[in-house]
């Protein structure tokens, strides 16, 4: 019998489950980033871990070519959860939720401003009226501001795909949180955003010029950035 699967987690391996379980995958620079690692070595973090995942509470798969990622097993779920009901542990999942969630995880843990993805129950408190059923809810809050701010992530999936597509998805959620009486609070105090992530730098930047060129500006700020990283995921180099 191994050390874990004998063993109480420590408060750091729950915290690991936890941050899986709430972004649905993880690397380990983003393991690293977690508070509980503030001081830990490279070494540290890969025997952790490895720890984990051999004990079955983790698993790894492929997030991209080269590049892994860690997701819970049934296991890991059920100990943070008590339940895989939500389908959270179930892989493989498709390649447009894998690249949401990399991209929910990566603008909310790998820059300099700290947000966190809300869970569905988490959005249910916040926002009165809102349903929060959806286990891959597209909301964060951000963590560094006061009053606090809640934000709705379009991920565009398109790589080198048409801009005037993925903006015109980006202006209606913008319309329908705006429509949306359950938001009206949060609008009205200037504690909502939209973001929209695309892979381009590029793109990101005609986005945003297309978009601060338009006669009426939205009822809504709209963040406009690029994660690089998705490229590999939405268009894989030829083999």
């Amino acid at each position: 019998m191994n050390a874990l699967a004998s063993t109480k987690l420590t408060a750091t391996d729950s915290a690991i489950l936890r941050h899986i379980a709430r972004y649905r995958l993880t690397v380990r620079e983003v393991v690293a980033r977690l508070p509980e690692f503030c001081r830990g070595t490279t070494a540290e973090i890969d025997v952790r871990l490895q720890r984990l995942e051999k004990s079955g509470f983790i698993a790894t798969t492929w997030l991209y070519a080269e590049r892994k990622c860690f997701i819970l097993t049934p296991k890991g779920a059920i100990r943070v959860r008590g339940s895989v009901t939500d389908r959270c542990a179930q892989a493989p999942f498709s390649e447009a939720t894998k690249i949401r969630r990399f991209a929910a995880l990566t603008f909310c843990c790998s820059t300099s401003t700290r947000r966190q993805r809300l869970t569905a129950a988490e959005l249910a408190e916040q926002v009165t009226g809102v349903n929060g059923s959806d286990a891959d809810t597209p909301y964060y809050i951000s963590l560094d501001e006061a009053p606090t701010r809640v934000g709705f992530l379009r991920v565009d999936l398109g790589g080198h795909g048409r801009w005037d597509r993925i903006l015109a998805k980006c202006q209606q959620d913008v319309r329908d949180h705006a429509n949306d009486p359950n938001w009206s609070p949060w609008i009205v105090s200037n504690r909502f955003e939209v973001t929209l992530v695309t892979a381009l730098p590029q793109k990101a930047e005609r986005l945003q010029r297309e978009l601060s060129q338009q006669e009426h500006p939205p009822p809504i700020p709209v963040r406009i950035t690029a994660i690089p990283e998705l490229l590999y995921l939405i268009a894989p180099p030829p083999a």
